[in-house]
């Protein structure tokens, strides 16, 4: 079975071709809300338009309000619970395909969706005044038929992702600005792992993949992705049996060794930490 393939429908089909969907949410507040961490290679920006929604990451939470916003990394957990009616727009893409039209290179469109959950950027009142207008015309182009909304949606997310940046480094001090990172120097590494998601790569492998010795390559791979390749590598298998778990009625024990984990007590071990919850709990949420 071809994992990479299959893993494709956690991340919302995306492909260099169409490196973009948009989504326009509302809720009620009548419906129950969901509580099962979502998880997938893709970043995400989304936008509060109206209501409050309460959004959780690995040790933070934060209340979006409308033109406020919240970024989430690769394979990172996340969840949100809306505050009553609650209307949102949420932009998924591609690491990789960030700033294609940058002739420049020198915007670091990464490093918001990198740094760790607290230090993420988060908008004030002027700056959410801005994005509002921004966010109204993604949901526009999210209701118009279109998910991956072509040339229009690639430009106004861009749009909205440099408010994000010009915001995050107002006022900061010469030389505590992000700088774009070297992440496509390391972006063969990125690319073994997700075609060898159910396989563990190691560190010496990945690094003669992209060129480089063992300790460059964890060097560049930490500036670039904000952690180590072995937790890069970890999350990827661990969001892989994440979607096992929640699509199909597999024994826990083979998704484990589906995705690499041979020693039960391991993988029940390190996927609590990583979800807040066993796998058990995680099924069983899956399916109320």
């Amino acid at each position: 079975m071809d994992l990479y393939q299959n893993s494709r429908a956690y991340d919302h089909h995306l492909s260099l071709r169409e490196p973009l969907r948009l989504h326009h949410y509302r809720y009620d507040g009548a419906s129950p809300a969901l509580s099962l961490p979502d998880t997938h290679y893709a970043l995400h920006l989304g936008i509060g338009l109206h209501g409050a929604l309460r959004v959780s990451l690995p040790g933070h939470e934060r209340l979006v309000e409308p033109g406020d916003i919240w970024l989430t990394s690769c394979w990172e957990p996340h969840w949100g619970e809306p505050r009553g009616p609650t209307e949102v727009v949420l932009c998924t893409v591609l690491l990789e395909a960030l700033g294609s039209l940058d002739p420049f290179g020198r915007t670091p469109w990464e490093s918001p969706f990198l740094a760790v959950p607290e230090e993420r950027p988060r908008l004030g009142g002027p700056w959410r005044s801005r994005m509002l207008p921004l966010a109204a015309a993604l949901a526009d182009l999210a209701d118009g038929g279109d998910a991956s909304g072509g040339v229009a949606a690639w430009l106004s997310f861009h749009q909205a992702l440099l408010l994000v940046l010009q915001s995050w480094t107002a006022g900061s001090a010469p030389g505590t600005l992000p700088v774009a990172g070297g992440r496509p120097r390391v972006q063969p590494a990125i690319d073994l792992v997700r075609r060898r998601r159910g396989e563990p790569v190691r560190v010496a492998e990945a690094a003669r993949a992209c060129g480089l010795s063992s300790s460059r390559f964890s060097e560049l791979f930490r500036l670039a992705l904000g952690g180590t390749f072995a937790q890069f590598a970890l999350r990827a298998r661990l969001a892989g049996a994440a979607g096992d778990i929640r699509g199909t009625s597999l024994p826990l024990k083979v998704i484990a060794e589906r995705w690499g984990f041979y020693d039960p007590s391991h993988f029940f071990r390190v996927f609590r930490r990583h979800f807040g919850g066993g796998p058990q709990e995680f099924r069983a949420a899956a399916r109320r």
